[in-house]
């Protein structure tokens, strides 16, 4: 019976502990409302009750925010924390980086009110330009490099940018090609430069003597002489020419008139012909 009574009371102490733990988990309450939109950021209304002690660090507690691609269902984008800085999106992250970096906030009597800001990640690969995305946000305590597991629930949001740019937006430039320019090269000029000639100058006083004159006279007729010969060689070539051009102007009058003796003939003999066969 001993036995019976200890194992019993395990039981009933462990059932307890399960049922009060439960209870406490039970009771957190986290919710985000009213979505408004400021150029590319969401703006959320967060309410939390229910929190103990052992639900934040040091009497703090930490949020990050999540956006949704419904299409791969994953989550990316910034969370704005209570320094202002923007934080990425990241779902394994430790304990360090959270109480350094996540949005902070401190409990009064278990429940916080508050905003809590985000935005698209242009850079992300769930990021497919505007259109409706998820939001929702998990609460860590500090203790651990996990959440609490009791993220709020999730708001349809409709975001307006930023607009997503192609990767390839560099345009070709042609670099201008220098046309190059002729230019004309005048060529130089012929300058004519006159020859001066030297004009003898006869000095009226100088007399010719009479043998000078005779000789002068000799060599006027050699010339005239030779002269004269030239002329009658180009005659007598002439003349040649024409004696071997004759012979064949003979020829051809002397067959000329042989055709015209032997048709005579010819046409004689046919008539004398005709004649004798009419006879009879």
């Amino acid at each position: 019976m001993r036995w019976y009574r200890i194992i019993c009371s395990l039981i009933i102490i462990i059932y307890l502990c399960i049922y009060i733990h439960k209870s406490v988990f039970a009771a957190i309450s986290f919710s985000i409302t009213n979505p408004t939109y400021e150029n590319e950021m969401v703006n959320v209304d967060v309410s939390l009750s229910g929190l103990t002690t052992s639900s934040c660090a040091s009497s703090s507690c930490y949020l990050q925010a999540g956006l949704k691609n419904f299409r791969t269902d994953r989550y990316f984008g910034f969370t704005k924390n209570d320094k202002g800085d923007w934080i990425v999106y990241n779902s394994s992250t430790d304990k360090t980086t959270i109480q350094s970096t996540f949005f902070t906030f401190s409990p009064i009597n278990g429940n916080w009110t508050g905003k809590i800001s985000a935005k698209a990640d242009p850079n992300d690969t769930d990021y497919e330009g505007p259109g409706s995305y998820g939001l929702r946000l998990w609460r860590y305590t500090g203790n651990s490099d996990n959440s609490a597991g009791d993220p709020t629930n999730e708001l349809s949001i409709t975001l307006t940018g930023p607009t997503l740019t192609p990767t390839n937006t560099s345009t070709p430039t042609q670099t201008p090609t220098d046309t190059p320019t002729h230019t004309c090269t005048p060529k130089p000029t012929n300058t004519v430069t006159p020859t001066l000639t030297n004009t003898p100058t006869v000095n009226p006083s100088t007399t010719l003597t009479p043998s000078i004159e005779e000789d002068e006279r000799e060599q006027d007729i050699g010339s005239s002489n030779e002269e004269n010969s030239e002329v009658a060689e180009v005659l007598g070539a002439e003349a040649t020419q024409s004696s071997m051009i004759n012979p064949q102007t003979s020829f051809r009058t002397f067959v000329i008139a042989f055709a015209f003796v032997g048709g005579g003939f010819g046409l004689l003999s046919l008539i004398f012909t005709l004649q004798k066969m009419r006879m009879k």
